[in-house]
């Protein structure tokens, strides 16, 4: 019953697209939740997904507990450890990629664009005489 509505519905939105029911139903069934849908962050959808998992899997907790309301806490709970688990392995991924990259870059060779320049040489070093030395020029004070 509710699979032949469902295909009456999409059959009068494709094969009658002017007609204001139709323009409704898209406005309605299409448009507006996409619109929803894009207004959502990053935590709202990680919580659909898991409502979701917990609604289809967890159908045993909705009979013990006698009501849908403690499965929505529960999937808010996990949403929030699933959202951590996400965001710690985003950054480890990040960091672990960014330290191959400069190992990567590392063992490749660099093209040369610029010549190389030409070593420093070294300048002699010269010797001054002492700060005391006698006018003979030995460049050492004599004790007194």
């Amino acid at each position: 019953m509710f699979a032949g509505i469902v295909l009456l519905t999409i059959l009068v939105m494709k094969l009658f697209p002017r007609l204001p029911f139709s323009r409704l139903l898209h406005e309605c069934l299409v448009e507006a939740p996409l619109r929803n849908f894009a207004a959502m962050g990053r935590r709202h959808l990680i919580y659909a997904a898991v409502l979701v998992a917990l609604t289809f899997s967890a159908g045993e907790l909705i009979l013990l507990f006698g009501s849908a309301d403690i499965v929505t806490l529960m999937a808010w709970d996990v949403s929030f450890y699933v959202d951590a688990v996400v965001a710690t392995w985003t950054m480890s991924a990040l960091l672990r990629g960014k330290e191959a990259w400069g190992m990567l870059t590392a063992r490749l060779p660099r093209p040369q664009l610029a010549r190389r320049r030409a070593p420093r040489r070294r300048r002699a070093v010269r010797l001054r005489e002492a700060n005391d030395a006698d006018e003979d020029g030995r460049g050492y004070a004599r004790a007194a």
